[in-house]
């Protein structure tokens, strides 16, 4: 190191004459002083030539404490350090990452260099010079490759082991301490200035260029080439910028946040980080080229210095703030002299260090001789900032260490250890001792006072009660097995023992104890006997009476109060209904299996088939007690505790009856289950050979086979697809809700696809499609949750079916209305007139109904005989038998259904078309006479058709059936099947031939409208309407068995409306 060289100011008096006092030694920099770059002695101008440099110390409020000189002649392994004089750019300071070192940079040559600043730094060496905060002076990186033939200007450090260096040529490089050459990171730019490091992260400002003015060089402190400098984003590329500052203000953004910039065009300036930019946030007046910032909260001081002075402004304006303080000059060069640079003070790094302290002395009252006290803890703290290391630990006297944890392992700083004391005492009397710590702090040496009282022993008897006693579960009202208490008397003399005392639900049994006399070093014992009072835990004690000295402790007592469960039944549904005489009903039917459920039975091993099992009515008129039965538990052969019963319910009367179920067993413990039913009139249709009423959904309006007795079904207020039996009524074997694949949208009130159609692959029997009505609401609001079709996928058989959604498409009708509007059919623009049918305002909540003659209804679906086209069966609209839908009127009346063909419906509904709308390709329309009506249902086998035909409005026992060639030259055929009372919505399935007269059919019919079981009210209607229900298995639609017929010779084809 170099001689540390000062001159120090010590009255204010002849602090202009700072420069020229006599040189002393050095003192240590105060913490929180200011420290700026000096050229000049002061004695003349300074020049072009090399010039003597100081560090001037100062105070915050600009008071020179000292002046330190940098080597202007070199010796053994120093290097002088001058700048030029007029170089108005060099001399820029900063301070370590880690604090410790001002960082500075010069020329290695002595004071009097002509134009020092265009000498080779092959010859006149650049150097990096550090101050430390004693201090002492390193100029011992002397740079050859450095800046050569122009100005230097800047270095910094992370921890004075290596300088990042600055200047007018060859860019921004990088040197360990002492070296002679350095590497270039970057190339690009070449013309630097300051040098800092914030946060881990090197920055560099610079006014060439175009594109950089305070920049960020690669990623943290690099030391290899190749980086990269880049302009703080937001930060204009314009200006003359020196030194920086980066500090954090408030807590909306994170990390640094807040950038001051001392530009001697523009003043100071100040910008804030908004998380992805930064942005200005004004400006104070001055020119400068030296600044520094410190934080206190979110108020800032700034230092600043150009050439002749030294000055300082408070910003409080926090984060984000406009800056618009005024500066104030703390300082002033003396004559000749100029200030460059400033840097806070660097300063000593804080020496971790241990420091060990203990808790308060210990007093072990009297303890009898002979005996050793219960331990009692000491606490070792570490409040020191480093581990604290314990060598050694020392009781002295009577007291001894029974554990510890300090030893064994570094006591982090701010923890503690535990060290137990015992205290045996040897003589009667007062005793005294101390615990001693060894240890690595400072001091190394630590001692705790300990005391107690030896107590000379006396001949007592002592008793000692057995351990505590846990009794475990007992049954409230039983007791338990005894369980044996046992006294010692572990005393000099003997005991004498006058009661047994119980405290709780415990009672004594077998007692040897009470009255008794206990020799030293023997035992007596009694019984406890637990017999809880309650449910829950209970708890008591058993305390003796004795002169025992001390007195004997009381021995706890505990057990658990158990309250057997009473029998459970499980597996009845909430809810169920009936139709009064139906031969296939789920509970009394020809062959009825009854509500099976479960009963189970644990609390006092009664065997389910000992269960005593009843059922009642609460309303005899609709279920009278004759209705009634249920059939013994039947036991699990490999636990008899476990069994099955089933529940059979006959009703007589239309109206509703609770039914409940009762268990008991063996103890008299009861429960019982309330079965909400339902019971409805045969509703019998003239034309019906014979009827199943499916429960759980009233509105089913789609079905398909299954195989294996089973039907699949859809209705149109759900997206459930229930199993149910093709041969007996019931509810659903399973159900799949397929909701959630559908891509619905809005509320969940809003889920409603209204499925109305179905039809089954040709090609792939195992891939059911399903449409809903893409009808409006019935106020004519849009629904576009109606607008969807969808696949389904089928595995397993029968009930063990399971069904999984392959796709959807959600634009069919928007495709229907822009096909018919382009007259892509060829029948004219709107021929059909399917844009005024589907019509909804631009709010979509005023629009055409749906069951009106001219509304839009889709409520049929099948594919063409031979499998190459799927048909959409319309509800509505109906259209004139000739000429387009606009024509329609009293002359020329809306009487034709209307067919449209689907050339790619399998791609559509399984989703691989896309779901942008205009996918869908359509075939030329078919308008079907079907007197009046319009499709409710179509489904063809490969032989042709049959229509189930409907009103297109909500007008009930008008429906009919009509077979059809699947030819859009031949007219269906009405036939003479009787559908009164009937609302048909779905056919199950077509037997494999040409349809005969004798064929009977599987119809579905919605029943959501229908009133069953209230008969003061009307059969149809809003009021007590079957969807409506509270429970769904009160809810039911109807399959019924019906005779194809003839052809109807009464009703003509070329219906006209007439």
């Amino acid at each position: 190191m170099y001689q540390r060289q000062t001159c120090r100011t010590f009255f204010a008096l002849f602090a202009a004459l700072a420069s020229v006092c006599p040189y002393a030694d050095a003192a240590p920099f105060a913490s929180g002083n200011i420290a700026v770059y000096r050229i000049g002695t002061g004695a003349s101008a300074p020049t072009s030539a090399s010039t003597a440099v100081f560090i001037d110390e100062y105070t915050s409020g600009g008071t020179l404490v000292q002046s330190i000189a940098l080597p202007t002649a070199a010796s053994a392994g120093i290097n002088p350090l001058t700048a030029s004089g007029s170089a108005s750019s060099e001399g820029l300071l900063s301070r370590s990452a880690d604090g410790r070192f001002l960082v500075l940079s010069g020329y290695a040559a002595a004071p009097g260099v002509a134009s020092i600043a265009g000498t080779s730094a092959t010859a006149t060496p650049r150097v990096a010079g550090l101050i430390d905060a004693t201090g002492a002076i390193d100029t011992s990186t002397a740079l050859t490759d450095f800046s050569t033939a122009n100005n230097a200007r800047s270095a910094t450090s992370l921890d004075g082991t290596q300088v990042w260096v600055a200047g007018a040529a060859g860019g921004l490089r990088y040197a360990a301490l002492g070296a002679s050459t350095s590497t270039q990171l970057s190339t690009t730019l070449t013309n630097l200035r300051q040098l800092e490091i914030f946060a881990g992260q090197l920055y560099v400002g610079t006014s060439s260029g175009t594109a950089v003015r305070i920049g960020a060089v690669g990623t943290g402190a690099p030391t290899v080439a190749g980086q990269t400098i880049s302009n703080l984003p937001g930060i204009p590329a314009s200006g003359s910028p020196y030194a920086f500052a980066l500090v954090h203000l408030g807590t909306s953004v994170a990390g640094l946040n807040t950038l001051y910039v001392a530009d001697d065009a523009l003043g100071v300036l100040k910008y804030s980080f908004n998380g992805s930019a930064w942005t200005a946030s004004g400006t104070a007046s001055g020119k400068y080229r030296g600044l520094i910032a410190s934080t206190s909260g979110d108020t800032v001081t700034l230092f600043m210095s150009i050439d002749g002075e030294l000055d300082t402004l408070t910003d409080s304006s926090g984060f984000n703030g406009a800056l618009g303080a005024t500066p104030t000059k703390i300082a002033s060069a003396a004559t000749n002299t100029f200030m460059r640079g400033i840097a806070f003070a660097p300063v000593n790094p804080v020496v971790a260090a241990p420091h060990a302290s203990l808790s308060t002395p210990l007093d072990f009252g009297s303890i009898n001789l002979g005996a050793s006290s219960t331990p009692q803890a000491i606490t070792l703290s570490n409040d020191g900032s480093a581990d604290l290391h314990v060598s050694a630990i020392t009781p002295s006297g009577d007291f001894q260490v029974s554990s510890e944890t300090c030893s064994a392992a570094p006591i982090a700083a701010s923890t503690t250890c535990t060290i137990n004391i015992q205290f045996s005492p040897t003589v009667a009397g007062a005793r005294s001792g101390s615990l001693s710590i060894t240890s690595d702090s400072s001091p190394a040496a630590l001692a705790q006072t300990l005391s107690g009282t030896g107590v000379a022993l006396v001949q007592y008897p002592h008793a000692v009660l057995s351990a505590p006693v846990d009794f475990g579960s007992i049954t409230v009202g039983n007791s338990s097995a005894v369980q044996t208490v046992s006294v010692s008397n572990d005393g000099a003399a003997d005991l004498h023992i006058t009661s047994v005392n119980v405290i709780g639900d415990f009672a004594t049994s077998a007692d040897t104890c009470s009255g008794a006399s206990v020799a030293a070093n023997s035992t007596c014992s009694f019984g406890i006997v637990f017999t809880p009072s309650a449910a829950g835990v209970r708890s008591g004690s058993v305390a003796i009476g004795s002169d025992s000295n001390p007195a004997a402790s009381a021995a706890s007592l505990s057990g658990t109060g158990f309250v057997p469960p009473s029998p459970v039944i499980a597996g009845l549904p909430d809810a169920f209904s009936g139709v009064i005489g139906d031969p296939t009903d789920y509970t009394f039917g020809t062959y009825a299996r009854g509500l099976v459920f479960t009963i189970s039975e644990a609390a006092d091993n009664t065997p389910c088939s000992d269960l005593v099992l009843a059922v009642s009515s609460s309303n005899p008129v609709v279920v009278p007690a004759s209705g009634l039965s249920i059939e013994n538990c039947v036991s699990n052969p490999a636990d008899l505790l476990h069994g099955i019963s089933a529940l059979h319910i006959d009703p007589a009367a239309e109206g509703y009856a609770d039914i409940t179920v009762t268990a008991t067993d063996s103890g008299n413990r009861t429960t019982s289950m309330v079965l909400h039913y339902a019971a409805s009139s045969v509703w019998s249709a003239p034309g019906v050979a014979a009827t199943i009423w499916p429960i759980g959904d009233a509105d089913a309006s789609a079905a398909q086979p299954l195989g294996q007795g089973y039907t699949l079904v859809g209705g149109d207020e759900n997206q459930v697809l229930r199993i149910y039996s093709r041969y007996f009524s019931g509810p659903p074997l399973a159900g799949t809700d397929v909701t959630p694949f559908l891509g619905l949208t809005g509320t969940p009130d809003d889920y409603e696809v209204d499925i109305e159609a179905t039809a089954q692959d040709p090609l792939n029997t195992n891939r059911i499609y399903w449409s809903g009505s893409h009808g409006n609401s019935k106020k004519g609001n849009r629904k576009p949750n109606r607008e969807r079709i969808f696949a389904t996928d089928l595995s397993g058989v029968g009930a063990a079916t399971t069904i999984a959604v392959t796709g959807y498409y959600e634009h069919l009708r928007d495709d229907l209305v822009a096909w018919d509007h382009a007259n892509l059919h060829g029948l004219g623009a709107d021929y059909l007139g399917l844009a005024a049918s589907s019509y909804t305002d631009a709010s979509g909540s005023h629009g055409i109904v749906p069951k009106s003659i001219d509304g839009f209804n889709i409520e049929g679906m099948s594919f063409s005989p031979d499998g190459s086209t799927t048909w959409l069966g319309f509800r509505a609209p109906l259209l004139p038998a000739s000429g387009p839908a606009a024509n329609a009127d009293t002359t020329n009346p809306r009487v034709r259904a209307l067919l449209v063909p689907t050339t790619n419906f399998a791609a559509l509904a399984s989703g691989s078309a896309g779901h942008t709308s205009g996918q869908a390709l359509f075939g030329a329309p078919i308008l079907l006479d079907l007197g009046g009506l319009g499709v409710r249902e179509i489904k063809c086998n490969s032989y042709g058709c049959l229509i189930a035909a409907g009103p297109f409005d909500g007008t009930d026992d008008m429906g009919a059936l009509y077979t059809w060639s699947g030819k859009s030259t031949d007219a269906p055929v009405r036939r003479t099947a009787n559908l009164v009372g009937l609302n048909v919505e779905g056919i199950v399935e077509l037997p494999n031939h040409v349809l005969t007269d004798n064929d009977a059919l599987e119809l579905v019919s919605d029943e959501g409208s229908r009133n069953f079981y209230d008969p003061t009210l009307p059969p149809d209607g809003d009021d007590g309407a079957a969807k409506a229900l509270p429970y769904d298995n009160w809810k039911k639609f109807r399959i019924d068995q019906v005779l194809l017929g003839q052809p109807d010779v009464i009703f003509h084809t070329g219906f006209d409306g007439n």
